[in-house]
C-alpha cells in the first residue's frame, strides 16, 4: 500500500539517485492507489445495486 513517507522518501532519493527509478516507484503507487480506488468503488456499486434489489422504492 502507498504511503505519504514512502512517496517523500522518494522525493528526496531523487536528489542522489536517477529520475527514472522514482518515477518508476511514483507510478507504482500511484497504480495501487487507483486500483484501490476502483475496487472501492465497484464494492459501492455492488452494494447499490443489491440495496435497489431489496428496496426498489429508495433512490438515492
Amino acid at each position: 500500500m502507498c504511503s505519504s513517507a514512502l512517496i517523500i522518501s522518494c522525493l528526496m532519493n531523487c536528489w542522489v539517485e536517477s529520475l527514472s527509478a522514482c518515477f518508476t516507484v511514483l507510478l507504482s503507487s500511484l497504480n495501487e492507489v487507483i486500483f484501490m480506488l476502483l475496487r472501492c468503488l465497484n464494492e459501492a456499486l455492488d452494494f447499490y445495486s443489491i440495496n435497489q434489489k431489496l428496496n426498489p422504492e429508495m433512490i438515492v
